[in-house]
């Protein structure tokens, strides 16, 4: 929602200062769609690898608590694990939000309703795209490691 807000500022202070010059561009708006639809596309991307490296680390996370061994880190999700997560929540927000500064640059040169709407959908499946991911990574995240199990005999003799 960030970039939404930074976005329609914008607008708004080359709307004032510079005025809307309508002059729709065919070759333009191919354009804006075309990389619209690749930055989600790229979003989507990034966020499958994302998700896959935040399991890869939360699988790790869970052996590492059902082995015999002392965890890595006491217990909770680890701050290593939860940096990786808010980078890559952060990443593909971004990335997913970005089909806003192309459709803000399309309203302001002018171009067809029909491309604004073709960009008003890319924005609209990157903030879907953006709400489906967070809900692995989420729970990928907040999966609380188990302490390890040691056996009552090794605790008694000293280990």
């Amino acid at each position: 929602m960030g970039q939404l807000g930074v976005a329609l500022l914008t607008v708004l202070v080359v709307l004032a200062f510079g005025g809307r010059r309508p002059a729709a561009n065919s070759i333009l708006a191919n354009v804006l769609m075309g990389f619209a639809y690749l930055q989600v596309m790229g979003g989507v991307l990034v966020s499958a690898v994302g998700q896959r490296s935040v399991r890869e680390l939360a699988a790790r996370r869970t052996s590492d608590a059902a082995s015999l061994e002392p965890p890595s880190h006491a217990g909770g999700v680890p701050q290593a694990d939860r940096k990786v997560a808010l980078h890559q929540a952060l990443l593909t927000g971004v990335m997913f939000a970005t089909p806003i500064w192309f459709l803000a640059f399309a309203w302001l040169t002018g171009q067809t309703p029909a491309t604004l709407a073709g960009l008003a959908l890319a924005l609209a499946l990157g903030y879907g795209m953006g709400l489906l991911q967070l809900r692995p990574l989420s729970r990928a995240i907040a999966r609380p490691a188990t302490a390890p199990v040691r056996p009552a005999a090794a605790t008694r003799a000293g280990g």
